[in-house]
Order: structure tokens, then C-alpha cells, then sequence
């Protein structure tokens, strides 16, 4: 079991401000959120063990499961960037 004072786990979630609505997308890595300090921060307080990507904005028209799957991508492409001790992965990884 894990450590009770830590999450498990984290919900990432498109957040887009209103100051951003013309230069960036509801889309996990376009959006208003600085996601590799927020995956930092998870990985350093040592207790979080997964990453749920949801979707609840559909920019461009897009359908709901291409949003999703940008939004995991642009998630990956984060965590690749940042240095390794940060951007420890689970030995599997799941898509679902």
C-alpha cells in the first residue's frame, strides 16, 4: 500500500484560461497548465504511481478519442523532456 500522506494517482485534466482562449488548445501540453512541474512535483513527493489523462473539451471539432489521444501524447512528450530521475516510467505502461 502506498504512502497515505501522498495521491497514488492524478487526474490530468485540459485546463485552458480565459486569457489563453486565442493561443493555446484544451489539450494536455497546449493548454494553461505547466505540466512538467506538475509531473515533477508528483514524482518527487515519491507516492505517485499513475497518470489518468481525461478529456473534457474538444477543440477543433475533434472527436472525444482524438482529443484524448493528443492529450496523452503531448503528456509523453513532457515527461520525455524532462531530466531522468524526473521522468521515471512504470515498467508497463497501459493505454486504456
Amino acid at each position: 500500500m502506498g504512502n497515505p500522506t501522498h495521491e497514488l494517482g492524478i487526474e490530468a485534466i485540459e485546463v485552458l484560461i480565459p486569457e489563453h482562449a486565442q493561443t493555446r488548445k484544451a489539450l494536455v501540453g497546449q493548454d494553461s497548465v505547466d505540466w512538467a512541474a506538475v509531473y515533477a512535483a508528483c514524482v518527487a513527493s515519491g507516492g505517485t504511481e499513475w497518470v489518468v489523462v481525461e478529456q473534457e473539451e474538444y477543440p477543433d471539432g475533434r472527436s472525444p478519442m482524438d482529443c484524448t489521444r493528443q492529450s496523452l501524447s503531448g503528456l509523453r512528450t513532457i515527461v520525455a523532456s524532462l531530466p531522468p530521475r524526473l521522468a521515471a516510467r512504470p515498467e508497463e505502461e497501459r493505454e486504456q
